[in-house]
């Protein structure tokens, strides 16, 4: 399910009722700007759409002022203005131009042609501007190898269900999987996600190589355990050690940083750390770590 804010337009005169206490709503401009901004304002703090109906109702009032979208009463719409915003919440619901659309509801036929090209030049040409699409869902996702252990880190966003192929014949729906290959090879990973009907693919390919494999010299042999890490980290060398060494999160940010000239090292967090971080050190290349709460 998605939100959409129904973004309404300025009475045809502004508020008179209003005006002496609240000067910006006394015109028409000024009220429908001030709706405007509201209405932007709240779909972007609640990850909304906007169905900008006012804004083409602007247009329509600057550009084609013999057509009337009023009531009497000036504020209600006339059928001529609720096909206006008719027009508007269908380019943003179906993201389709008005164009499309052949039915005429019953009003003049130029004036609902006329209404259909304004609306697909506001909404339709400029969906970004009304957060149309902007909260599909989107896979994306990173893996953490450890000997034929892999841990996946989800950053896939605006998703709610999760399915995953991990390309031996074996699938998750879980959010963080952790998938142990039984034998060694390349294998494709493919991650779909998905909400209120909507889908996304991501995929990347892997190498799996057993230890006994990897033909690894020992003076360049680190090992880093638990990870997924939670409150602590074991870090075991052979050969050299450490060194100077550091954690940078995945915004870059120094989150710990430390020497160490024994072939072995335990760190305890004071405070928990979530997601991926890289640990660099003198002597060996950056090794990714997944800390989970």
């Amino acid at each position: 399910m998605e939100t959409i804010f129904f973004n309404t337009w300025g009475r045809k005169n502004g508020d008179a009722s209003n005006c002496t206490n609240w000067p910006p709503v006394c015109t028409y401009e000024g009220m429908d700007s001030l709706l405007a901004m509201r209405y932007k304002m709240m779909a972007e703090e609640n990850n909304a759409l906007l169905a900008p109906a006012a804004q083409v109702w602007r247009f329509l009032r600057v550009n084609h002022p013999e057509i009337e979208l009023y009531q009497g009463d000036g504020s209600h719409p006339s059928a001529t203005g609720t096909y206006a915003a008719a027009c508007a919440f269908y380019s943003t619901i179906f993201r389709k131009p008005a164009n499309l659309i052949s039915n005429n509801a019953g009003i003049n036929a130029n004036h609902a042609a006329i209404v259909r090209l304004a609306s697909d030049s506001i909404v339709f040409q400029n969906m970004s501007a009304w957060f149309i699409g902007e909260y599909d869902p989107k896979a994306i996702f990173e893996t953490i190898i450890n000997e034929r252990e892999v841990s996946f880190v989800n950053n896939s966003l605006f998703a709610s269900n999760y399915f995953w192929d991990f390309g031996d014949g074996q699938t998750s729906e879980d959010e963080l999987p952790i998938h142990t290959y039984s034998d060694d090879g390349i294998f494709t990973i493919k991650l779909q996600v998905s909400q209120c009907g909507k889908t996304s693919i991501d995929s990347m390919q892997i190498e799996i190589l057993s230890l006994s494999n990897k033909h690894l010299e020992k003076e360049t042999l680190i090992t880093v355990f638990p990870n997924p890490a939670k409150s602590h980290l074991n870090i075991r060398t052979e050969g050299k050690s450490l060194g100077n060494f550091y954690l940078i999160d995945n915004l870059g940010r120094k989150v710990y940083e430390g020497f160490n000239n024994e072939s072995s090292v335990i760190i305890t967090f004071s405070y928990p750390l979530s997601g991926v971080h890289y640990l660099h050190s003198d002597n060996y290349p950056p090794i990714k770590v997944l800390f989970k709460h």
